[in-house]
């Protein structure tokens, strides 16, 4: 999935766990979006301006500073662009199944929500800059050490994101405040729809909700919208006659190509073949 994101002359390492990417110098613009079967860690070492969509079809700019990173679980929509310019980041592609046999790596999972905002860890940027450093002088030898780097960077994402657990201070979500919220989601399928939005329908903070949605239901919140757009995209395939394109937008994709990406991410089928098959 990483590799959707670099362009040509990036240097690539595979690792027992994860797959890591390094991209440096001039770029060419890009617009490219799909669903990571792993999580995916940027780590910024230059200033960036990027237009970025997590588990949305609405892409908002974004600009991570030096040392920043952006980290997305599994499963969760991504849609990225970016004007030609000078990169140097690194994308790190975790192995999903790998993580599940980790405990911190369960936890960090079942924890992290898609977040589009940038975070600053002078640790995981010193590890990127190591990294850099190794992968730049053409060692070919030392893959145990990367395997080590990518593991203490994997630690430190887990610590940060472990106070985003459950709490006996969390608040919980029963059936009436998931009924509320599928509704709220079929009413506004065809539009941006925001956890801060849905969060301020039942009166709680944005992130406490994000975290009780989780707990509630074992999935994030941005892929619980992304499975209703699918679902609802699927409804329309079978029961109308509206072209791809306008199916796409009544289900709140970006475009034709976004809705394909994530369809056949999600049912293993293109939007169109599937339509036939069903039809005929």
């Amino acid at each position: 999935m990483s590799g959707a994101f670099l362009e040509k002359g990036t240097i690539r390492r595979q690792l027992r766990s994860v797959e890591v990417s390094y991209a440096r110098g001039y770029k060419p613009s890009y617009d490219v979006s799909g669903v990571p079967d792993g999580v995916l860690l940027s780590i910024n070492l230059a200033p960036t301006q990027t237009d970025i969509a997590l588990g949305s079809d609405k892409a908002r700019p974004i600009f991570t500073p030096t040392g920043s990173s952006i980290l997305t679980p599994p499963g969760i929509d991504v849609h990225e662009r970016s004007e030609a310019g000078s990169k140097d980041y690194f994308f790190l592609h975790f192995n999903g199944s790998q993580f599940a046999k980790d405990s911190e790596g369960l936890d960090l999972l079942r924890t992290v929500e898609a977040d589009v905002d940038p975070f600053i860890d002078p640790a995981i940027a010193a590890f990127g800059r190591e990294m850099r450093r190794h992968l730049i002088s053409g060692e070919v030898e030392g893959a145990l050490y990367l395997e080590e780097l990518t593991s203490l960077i994997f630690r430190r994402c887990a610590l940060r994101f472990a106070h985003l657990q459950t709490g006996p201070n969390s608040p919980d979500l029963g059936r009436a405040d998931l009924k509320i919220v599928e509704e709220y989601v079929a009413a506004h399928l065809g539009q941006q729809i925001s956890v801060e939005d849905v969060a301020a329908v039942l009166g709680i903070p944005a992130r406490a909700f994000s975290t009780a949605f989780r707990a509630a239901t074992g999935q994030g919140f941005a892929a619980f919208i992304l499975d209703r757009r699918v679902r609802g995209a699927r409804h329309l395939l079978e029961q109308s006659d509206e072209t791809l394109a306008s199916i796409a937008y009544a289900c709140g994709f970006s475009s034709q190509q976004h809705m394909t990406n994530a369809f056949s991410a999600k049912l293993g089928i293109s939007p169109g073949r599937y339509r036939r098959e069903v039809t005929r």
